[in-house]
Order: C-alpha cells, then sequence, then structure tokens
C-alpha cells in the first residue's frame, strides 16, 4: 500500500523569513549598501556645496521639483543596486551548495522557488521605502537650507504615484537580476548580460534598427517611470508599455527558471 508524503504546514511563512535572514546577513551584500550610501552622501555634499543662485525668484533648491525628480533618480539607483543584490543572492546559492542543503530541508522545489522570489520583492519594497524616506529627507533638508518648500498642488498624489511606480521597477529589475542568475548559476555572469545588454546590445539596436527600439528596456524604463509615457521619433510609449514589457521580461525569466529548478539536477 503506497503512502502519500505530507509536509508540516506553516513552513512556507518559515522558509521566507530564513531567505529573509539568509539574503540580509550576506556580507557582500552588506558591502554593496555601504557603498551605495556612501555614494548618496557624496552626491548630495557635491551638489549642496556647487549649486547655483541666482537670487531669491530662482532659488537652488525648489522642494515642489526637487522631490520627484530626486525620488525617480533614487529610485533607479535603487534598482541597479537590486538588480546587483538579486544577482549575488541567487549566484551565491549555487556557487556555495547552500541550495543543495535547502532542499533537504524543504524538498518541494516550487515551494522554495515562491519563497526566494517573495523574499526578493520584500527586500526590494523595503529598501525602496527607505531610500525613498531618506531621499525626501534630504530633499526638504537642501530646500530648507538653500531654497524654497512651497509645493504645487496636487503634489503629495503625484509623488505618491511616482514612487510606486519606482517601486514597481524596482520589484522588476530585482527579478530580472535574479532570473538570469538562477538560469546561469553564476553572479558574475548575470552582471555581464546586462552590462552587455544595457552598454552595447541597446546601443547598436537603436542605431541599427529604429523600428525596434520601443521594445527596448532602457526606453520602457523611461516610460514606466514617467507618467503619461515618453514620446521619441513620432511614437508614443505609455507607462502601462512600459510596465507590461518589464513584466513580461522579469516574470518569463523567472517563469523558465523555476520551471528548469523544478527539473534539473541541483548538485
Amino acid at each position: 500500500m503506497s503512502t502519500v508524503q505530507t509536509y508540516p504546514r506553516g513552513r512556507f511563512l518559515d522558509l521566507v523569513a530564513s531567505e529573509w535572514q539568509r539574503i540580509t546577513h550576506r556580507r557582500v551584500i552588506r558591502w554593496i549598501v555601504l557603498v551605495g550610501l556612501a555614494l548618496y552622501v557624496l552626491v548630495i555634499v557635491i551638489a549642496f556645496f556647487n549649486h547655483s543662485k541666482s537670487g531669491d525668484p530662482h532659488p537652488a533648491f525648489r522642494f515642489g521639483d526637487l522631490a520627484g525628480d530626486g525620488a525617480v533618480g533614487m529610485g533607479v539607483a535603487t534598482a541597479i543596486f537590486m538588480y546587483i543584490i538579486g544577482t549575488t543572492y541567487a549566484g551565491a546559492e549555487w556557487s556555495q551548495r547552500t541550495i543543495v542543503a535547502l532542499l533537504f530541508w524543504e524538498p518541494r522545489r516550487w515551494r522554495v522557488m515562491q519563497a526566494k522570489i517573495l523574499t526578493v520583492a520584500i527586500v526590494s519594497t523595503v529598501l525602496t521605502v527607505i531610500t525613498q524616506v531618506i531621499w525626501l529627507v534630504t530633499a526638504l533638508a537642501l530646500a530648507s537650507a538653500e531654497g524654497t518648500t512651497t509645493r504645487p498642488s496636487g503634489f503629495w498624489s503625484d509623488l505618491l504615484i511616482r514612487q510606486g511606480l519606482v517601486l514597481l521597477f524596482t520589484i522588476l529589475i530585482a527579478w530580472l537580476g535574479f532570473g538570469i542568475a538562477n538560469l546561469v548559476r553564476v553572479s558574475a555572469a548575470s552582471l555581464g548580460v546586462g552590462f552587455v545588454y544595457f552598454v552595447i546590445v541597446e546601443n547598436v539596436v537603436a542605431q541599427y534598427w529604429e523600428s525596434a527600439r520601443q521594445y527596448l528596456l532602457g526606453v520602457n524604463s523611461g516610460a514606466l517611470l514617467t507618467r503619461g509615457g515618453v514620446d521619441f521619433n513620432d511614437r508614443h510609449i505609455s507607462t502601462l508599455h512600459g510596465g507590461v514589457e518589464w513584466a513580461v521580461v522579469s516574470l518569463g525569466i523567472l517563469a523558465i527558471g523555476s520551471v528548469l529548478f523544478s527539473r534539473r539536477d541541483a548538485s
């Protein structure tokens, strides 16, 4: 008589908590965060001491303009760091063979992958919220010291929408980095893929295949992060279009990686 193998209930939350500990306690990820913080402080200091002020009608730092544009810039920087974090998180699992030990504890591979994907999204959300709060405090401090804190009507609703788009972008690009590293099993290779695509492939396509530019991830990043989308060469790319393209690419790579992970040898 055959028996059906069962597993304790409630383990998924334990698994997510374990993955949270795993990703947040990695030394390389802590160094990535520290380097990002150092670069941020350096940029703010340079901006403060090199600002130009042409009189009261044109203050150096206008909070109403600075906060929204800076939130997007901060979001892009956070997304880049999350791509690196997602890449190192997945790649280290394979290079250090910790994935094998994890599968002894939780043999259901789909469940393991779901926990990892969810953990990447949670880390992306937490880091985005923290960096956005830091930026708003910084922008308010700069405007109070060398500018004006006046805000146009509808400022906060517009800012929240832009920050929401930033969060979506950060999660998708973190998933992309994680998904590529999970496919190739090497962190450096995933970083190399990102570099080659955004630095080389996009420039070559933009120069020699004009009709394909609307499908490039770089262009769609701008569309996703811009309310109302972007226009170029008599074409309009909406925010929805940018989000859908990023979702298709990121989720597609995650799906392929998850299927292969469920079937191939983990050793």
